[in-house]
């Protein structure tokens, strides 16, 4: 009966946590196309700095008490209060830095808007640290019904707050505003929907210190991995320029985190369950990269093609986003290989190889702080985005050179699958695009063209994975999910079809 609960909790957790995902992604898309129409590249390059600035203060607070706090066999109140307690320590402490960084950080960007910015932005820590912590014990047992509520009631009252801010004043301000909103009502909805009153606690800090240390330490590194490209651009160019990159960005990762994450995230326990057996952790490691690459490589291409119509559904005016319109093409592949890179880091998680993984980042945050400083002094914006590439690429190839290392991962078979697929890709463009058809409406061609694509891809895959079935366990194991869909897809036409008659 236990084990009955268990697996309903986590379906149910599962299906808890698609919600809050996808009404995330929703409402970021949503604001997206909204506040593009009404707001300015510059706008959208204010709030990139101040991003920078906090999150590099916020790293600081990133304390790994949600990971401590659910990976913790016996539980006590003690332990739970003192958590919230250092919580709220490091949060004063970091809303006073933010607040200080705001005489700095203006002659740093050389942006003098952002002091203001930056002084009102100091409350979002203080406001997160008082949240209340029953929001991750109750994800530790595995009940997220009101925390997905909490989170995306906050989420959708805090986009309507940011909608109707940027319609009346037309300003970077509506981001200010509807960050502190968002923060407000997540902690309003924290104490209505969860019944723990949190207490001032000192006795079991030490304990949770010692399991932070290495999560500051990475954190600082991640920061500098992520976001070392954001503070050349605003230190060497412009606000505007920033904007424009930071949205490009975002609309590069929003296919990555709403399409390809839900199906790889989904076959992490998976893959977990079975680390301590070599072979078939190797097998699941296979799959999991077989996925990503027939996944990402046709949806890659379409967005790369059609990155120009893209972006003038998304944003609108192809005049204000020009930039955003010629730079979007080239960072539209980049999206392969970070897919590609978190998995494998994940992978390299499971195995426990934390401290490996530090050391890693650790150089190449070194190296793409020299090569992308290096592009954007000497070089052009353009050759900025390539060194972006070859970053990727060295990170890519340290990663799954040291997973290879751990698991007999076969790096030749890795690249033929990719090479193979690749080759299918461009083939089946080639195709398409040697037809040329076209209407009189760029959407209707698009929509046609896309759909073609997509057709003959799946065709040209589906029969690869027949004719080779028997040869790769990865071929045989798309080739089982290709029947198994097929079979789904006759029942269903056939219960239809009864129904009907």
């Amino acid at each position: 009966m236990k084990n009955n609960d268990l697996g309903t909790k986590i379906i149910k957790s599962t299906a808890w946590n698609v919600i809050i995902k996808w009404s995330e992604h929703i409402i970021a898309l949503l604001s997206i196309i909204i506040l593009s129409r009404i707001l300015t590249p510059y706008d959208f390059g204010i709030v990139s700095i101040a991003t920078l600035v906090t999150i590099f203060f916020e790293i600081f607070s990133r304390l790994g008490t949600e990971e401590y706090l659910i990976k913790k066999k016996d539980l006590e109140i003690k332990d739970i209060n003192s958590a919230w307690t250092l919580q709220i320590l490091f949060k004063i402490v970091v809303s006073l830095s933010i607040f200080y960084s705001s005489y700095i950080a203006p002659d740093f960007f050389n942006e003098p808007k952002i002091d203001l910015v930056l002084k009102v932005l100091a409350i979002v820590p203080l406001l997160s640290g008082l949240t209340n912590i029953d929001l991750i014990i109750q994800k530790r047992n595995l009940e997220f019904e009101y925390i997905a509520k909490s989170l995306s009631y906050s989420k959708l009252l805090s986009f309507v707050v940011t909608i109707l801010v940027a319609a009346i004043f037309q300003s970077y301000w509506a981001f200010i505003i509807g960050t502190i909103t968002y923060h407000a009502f997540l902690l309003i909805f924290s104490y209505t929907f969860f019944e723990y009153r949190p207490k001032l606690n000192i006795e079991s800090l030490y304990k949770q210190w010692s399991f932070t240390k290495w999560t500051l330490l990475k954190g600082v590194v991640n920061y500098i991995n992520g976001k070392i490209d954001q503070i050349l651009i605003t230190k060497f160019l412009n606000t505007s320029t920033l904007g424009s990159y930071t949205l490009s960005m975002r609309l590069i990762e929003t296919p990555s985190s709403a399409l390809i994450s839900p199906l790889t995230s989904a076959a992490f326990p998976g893959v977990a369950s079975v680390k301590s057996n070599k072979d078939l952790f190797l097998d699941k490691i296979n799959k999991v990269l077989f996925i990503i690459i027939i996944f990402t490589l046709p949806l890659v291409t379409v967005l790369t093609l059609y990155s120009k119509e893209i972006v003038q559904i998304l944003l609108g005016s192809g005049e204000k986003w020009s930039l955003v319109v010629d730079i979007i093409s080239l960072l539209f592949p980049l999206l392969v290989l970070s897919t590609l890179s978190g998995n494998i880091v994940g992978f390299i998680t499971i195995l426990g190889k934390v401290k490996n993984l530090f050391l890693i980042e650790l150089i190449i945050s070194l190296v793409s702080t020299i090569l992308l400083y290096y592009a954007i002094v000497y070089q052009d914006f353009i050759t900025f985005i390539y060194t972006r590439y070859i970053v990727e690429v060295i990170y890519l190839s340290a990663n799954i050179y040291f997973l290879s290392m751990l698991t007999g991962l076969k790096l030749l078979r890795f690249l033929f699958i990719l090479f193979v697929f690749s080759t299918v890709n461009l083939i089946v463009f080639s195709f398409i695009n040697s037809l040329n058809i076209t209407f009189e409406f760029d959407l209707i061609t698009m929509f046609v063209n896309v759909t073609l694509y997509f057709s003959c891809y799946l065709f040209i895959v589906s029969l690869i994975a027949f004719i080779f079935r028997n040869k790769t366990s990865e071929l045989h194991f798309l080739f089982t999910q290709i029947k198994l869909a097929l079979k789904k897809i006759q029942a269903f036409m056939l219960t239809k079809s009864y129904s009907i008659t």
